[in-house]
């Protein structure tokens, strides 16, 4: 500090004030850093609609990438995006011909690269992918109900159960083989953390994207399978198990994938309910804040997983 002066920190400078003239002596790494990296230029003075260079891509998407998408609800607005964009965006779980786009609708074809539900947690992908190409057969496969079947792990896919056993079975069939697909022939693959809190079961730790006796949404009469606190246990996952679930799933696709890359993305849609005992704000806020840094770790560590700044 000179006699007569003082010191303060401006822009990447450390500047005198002495009789009015400023004398820079010292720069740092701060000093050729662009406006976005300094909240005061790039976010302080801006409409939120204005904001510009928050996101720098890792990678190009080409016209012929071809992209699929799973994930929390986020990933079906994505989805819809790419393809009013002209995107190459795959659904190896098309509607059948003959049915109406109506129809099809109701039975959530086109909602996803493939039929499955949402999903919601790390977990919950890696055991889709597990289940797909037979490394994981769960002890529960099946939920008996009032007029028929569903399938655990898909229950509001269908407007209504399953008439039988064997509609039900084919019905799996077809969608094991669709997942296959997405892991297999995918460029792009693009996927949305939702939650850290999920339901599973007590036997094998399988995770539903529901809590088993939830309402049914074509009938309020019935449920989604029936709880049963000796059989199924709420999870609130942490970044750690995250972690090693996603980095588990990249190694197992690029076994049979190397090319593919990641693209991330994380919900901003808050909880509608938490099971964790605390107030529903605090706990997305938890939710949101680790599915944050586990998408960031991921894509700081590996050139071909990106994070979209969705959050």
């Amino acid at each position: 500090m000179l006699h007569g002066g003082f010191e303060f920190f401006r822009g990447g400078y450390v500047t005198i004030l002495l009789d009015r003239k400023e004398i820079s002596c010292m720069s740092t790494p701060y000093q050729k850093l662009p406006d976005r990296s300094f909240w005061s230029r790039a976010i302080s003075p801006s409409n939120f609609l204005s904001l510009k260079d928050v996101y720098q891509k890792k990678f190009d998407i080409c016209a012929d990438d071809k992209i699929v998408t799973a994930g929390s609800c986020f990933a079906q607005h994505i989805a819809r995006h790419l393809q009013a964009k002209g995107y190459c965006y795959k659904d190896y779980e098309p509607k059948p011909p003959y049915l109406s786009q109506e129809l099809a609708s109701s039975f959530n074809y086109g909602v996803y690269s493939a039929r499955y539900c949402n999903i919601y947690t790390a977990r919950q992908l890696r055991q889709t992918f597990e289940r797909a190409f037979g490394l994981r057969e769960p002890s529960e496969d099946v939920w008996s109900c009032q007029d028929g079947y569903l399938d655990p792990f898909r229950p509001t896919v269908e407007p209504g159960p399953y008439q039988s056993v064997e509609e039900f079975a084919a019905a799996r069939k077809t969608h094991l083989e669709a997942i296959r697909n997405v892991f297999t022939k995918s460029d792009i693959f693009i996927f949305t953390f939702g939650l850290t809190e999920a339901w599973q079961s007590k036997t094998d730790g399988s995770i539903f994207p529901v809590c088993p006796g939830t309402r049914a949404p074509w009938n309020k009469e019935q449920t989604l399978g029936a709880f049963d606190s000796s059989k199924y246990e709420f999870k609130n996952f942490t970044f750690n198990e995250i972690i090693s679930d996603f980095t588990w799933l990249i190694e197992q696709v690029r076994k049979i994938n190397p090319s593919v890359r990641f693209l991330l993305t994380v919900s901003p849609v808050p909880l509608v309910a938490t099971a964790t005992g605390k107030n529903v704000l605090t706990a997305t806020m938890y939710s949101k804040s680790v599915l944050r840094a586990v998408a960031g770790d991921l894509s700081d560590n590996d050139n071909s997983i990106d994070y979209y700044p969705s959050y």
